[in-house]
């Protein structure tokens, strides 16, 4: 509190006039008992005011009057100014006394945590943790200290890179002087690893402060999980009725001839596969991107999107600069091989420069194109139904303009989620007990095995199954079951990857808390030459068997090991799973899964395929004894269509590349098919259930519940085992494809047959 020296009235530190007499306060001040004792001037007491008083008093009032109103508006407009601004001089002040000068307070930028943990890959908005006091955040400029951490203008963070330590600043551009700086640090690969499954599963959904102040910034994966296709980011170009579709990626990428070795590019490229959910829709949505196997460049992405038992498929082609070249969007009820054909059914664009410069409808009616300008039309020469922009109807136009908006649209937002996110893949499976009920309720523990780290735990659902999402990363994982009464099981060599976006696991049965040991007989067959009498298989001697503990267990502690074993054994074993494995010269390992337990009986048939030579492969498809029928297809790259597809009605192709060796009509299997020599191209397996495609039973439980399990064998061994999804209504299981000679996951279950003769035809 200060005194006026010229009236010794109180004035608070915060104003800069006298409240009393408008004096400014500048250099005037006094201490309290100078004002006490200040003599002020007596004014004429009443009556005998002069005319000359009565004026001067007036004015005087009026004067303070029109001071006191400066004064308060003045203090007004000071409170409601930016902080930044300096106040005006002393000699301003002098020159304008009647002028309140604005306060002298600094802007202060500040975050409201000393240290923050984000996720690796994704991007955090660190502009919401800073608080602005007098500041524009328009005005903040952003840095850090670390060239691992990619900083935007708006604060937004990325760090691509584990176990970073970085400090970020954010400037005000206007004074440097004021700064706020934190600390923004990721995790290790294995706790971003637990972090990410945690929030995929719907952990993580606010941020948290440890103990120690530090604070663990939300999960972003369930916002990364969906995709929104609609929002129109980018404006078509330009039009020019010069412009005409570059026709050379295509016919590059795709096996439009299948005598020319020119095209079909597209069968080397690596394959990357990602899966979200529709923001609109909410329909599942998985994508295949196809990458340039020497500039990793993306020039293909292809959407899957499941309707009610039919496919919306759309293929986007980009230049090697990322733009729009080409889109082709059609429907179907199984996604099967289809060379390039200008018949089949679909509606295709084709851009130049972000415009769109035709818009070709195939539909029963025939084909339809609609092209912007004359030198598109002269190249459109041979198709049919071609009518320019310019002489549509208004109507047409409209929906060529609205088309050019959607798929251009469409088409970038998908290229940017799915280069921008990460791919979500999720491991999925049923638990069971000894009589084939759902264990629901029972403890799933998923632990990294490269860490040995537990990264989620769960529960099974009153079905007994359980899915847990995981990102799509190379990775390998273990499962725990545990439930009250029973005895704990293990599921081994869960691997995940980049093209892996559904891990369907073999059934876990678990078994009732019993210490008896139970007999068991394991049969040994060649899964490729039938017996001597065409009575089945042939069986094998001179075996060697190792028996371990678990489901899918191939390299653990071995409990049970046996040797030159002829045809058939018998062991003892507790209730449970095993993983028995059966080795013989020249042929190639051979693993298989049983349950022991004292409700039935525990007899398994092992098949064992003879050793492969370079460039050949072999597929083993076995299942349990209903459906009775289950039918192994094969598309393969042909010379002709009529010549591509191998299976019961077709065993072989032309020149014997290709067979089904062994084809099964009454349970169990094994059906076999073989490549020998394999070719350029993409290959592709299906099986179908041949039983209820003939009853027309299309939504049959039975395929889903027959423990169908399809192997993969290559010259070093057993390539890949993958299981039929279980409780799915459905006849076709399309379960795998071959690209360059890899072998790639599809693991799609369709319920619905359409007009494809082929998965039915009569024996």
């Amino acid at each position: 509190m200060r005194y006026c020296k010229r009236c010794g009235a109180a004035v608070d530190d915060a104003y800069s006039f006298c409240a009393n007499c408008g004096a400014p306060m500048t250099d005037n001040k006094i201490t309290a008992s100078d004002a006490m004792n200040l003599n002020r001037p007596q004014m004429p007491s009443a009556g005998k005011k002069s005319k000359g008083a009565v004026i001067a008093a007036c004015v005087s009032s009026g004067v303070v009057a029109i001071i006191l109103i400066v004064l308060v508006i003045s203090v007004f407009a000071s409170d409601t100014r930016s902080r930044r601004h300096r106040a005006k001089s002393d000699s301003t002040d002098s020159v304008q006394e009647t002028e309140a000068p604005e306060i002298n307070v600094p802007g202060e930028l500040k975050f409201t945590a000393n240290s923050y943990e984000i996720e690796v890959n994704q991007e955090t908005d660190m502009s919401k943790y800073l608080t602005c006091r007098g500041i524009d955040p328009a005005n903040v400029v952003w840095s850090s200290n670390s060239d691992q951490v990619v900083v935007g203008s708006n604060g937004r963070v990325v760090i691509n890179e584990y176990s970073v330590n970085s400090v970020l600043t954010a400037t005000d551009k206007d004074d440097p002087s004021i700064t706020a700086n934190c600390a923004v640090a990721t995790r290790s690969s294995q706790d971003d690893l637990v972090y990410r499954v945690q929030g995929l599963n719907g952990a993580h959904k606010e941020d948290a402060a440890s103990d120690q102040g530090v604070v663990s910034v939300a999960s972003t994966a369930a916002d990364d999980y969906t995709i929104d296709l609609t929002p129109q980011n980018k404006q078509p170009g330009k039009r020019s009725k010069k412009y005409k579709w570059d026709r050379r990626l295509f016919y590059t990428l795709e096996d439009v001839s299948q005598e020319s070795s020119k095209d079909g590019k597209i069968n080397s490229y690596r394959i990357e596969k990602k899966q979200f959910k529709n923001a609109k829709s909410g329909n599942q949505m998985e994508y295949e991107i196809y990458h340039n196997p020497e500039t990793d460049v993306i020039n293909k992405i292809v959407s899957i999107e499941h309707l009610d038992k039919i496919l919306e498929i759309t293929e986007y082609y980009f230049t090697d600069k990322g733009a729009v070249n080409f889109v082709f969007s059609h429907k179907d009820v199984n996604y099967v091989p289809d060379y390039a054909q200008i018949s089949k059914k679909g509606e295709r664009y084709l851009f130049h420069k972000d415009a769109l410069v035709n818009w070709r409808v195939v539909d029963e009616k025939g084909e339809h194109n609609y092209c912007y300008g004359n030198t598109e039309k002269k190249a459109l020469a041979g198709h049919g139904g071609i009518k320019e922009y310019s002489k549509c109807s208004k109507d047409r136009q409209e929906k060529f303009d609205k088309k050019e908006i959607e798929i251009l649209n469409a088409a970038y937002n998908t290229f940017d989620k799915v280069t921008g996110s990460e791919g979500v893949s999720s491991i999925r499976g049923y638990v069971n007990d000894q009589n084939g009920n759902a264990v629901d309720k029972a403890s799933v523990k998923l632990q990294s095995t490269e860490s040995d780290k537990e990264v989620f735990q769960g529960n099974t659902d009153d079905n007994g199954y359980y899915e847990i999402y995981v990102p799509a990363r190379k990775m390998s994982y273990e499962i725990s079951f545990e439930k009250e009464s029973y005895m704990p099981e293990t599921l081994y060599h869960i691997d995940s990857d980049t093209d892996q976006i559904g891990i369907y696991q073999e059934t876990v049965c678990m078994a009732e808390q019993d210490e008896n040991e139970y007999d068991c007989q394991l049969s040994f067959y060649d899964a490729l030459n039938r017996a001597s009498n065409g009575a089945g298989m042939e069986q094998l001697e001179d075996v060697d068997v190792n028996i371990r503990k678990g489901t899918n267990n191939t390299d653990g502690e071995i409990l049970y090991e046996m040797q030159n074993v002829d045809y058939s054994c018998t062991v003892s074993l507790q209730p449970g799973m095993y993983t028995i494995e059966m080795t013989r010269n020249q042929y190639m390992v051979a693993y298989s899964s049983i349950f022991i337990s004292s409700a039935g009986e525990n007899n398994i048939d092992i098949y064992a395929t003879p050793k492969l030579g370079k460039d050949e492969l072999r597929i083993v498809l076995t299942w349990s004894d209903t459906p009775q029928d289950l039918d192994s297809h094969l598309f393969v790259p042909a010379s002709s269509e009529e010549d591509y597809h191998i299976c019961y009605y077709k065993m072989s192709n032309s020149d014997y590349s290709t067979a089904l060796d062994v084809d099964d009509t009454d349970g169990y299997g094994p059906e076999t098919t073989s490549i020998y020599k394999l070719k350029r191209g993409q290959y592709k397996f299906y099986v179908a259930d041949f039983t209820n495609c003939c009853r027309n039973q299309e939504e049959s439980y039975e395929m889903s519940n027959s423990d169908a399990t399809v192997r993969v064998y290559g010259k070093k061994g057993l390539l890949q085992t993958f299981f039929v999804p279980v409780n799915r209504p459905g006849v076709i299981w399309e379960v795998f494809e071959i690209r360059d000679g890899n072998v790639i996951p599809t693991q799609r279950y369709y319920d619905a047959i359409g007009n494809k003769t082929w998965w039915s035809s009569a024996k």
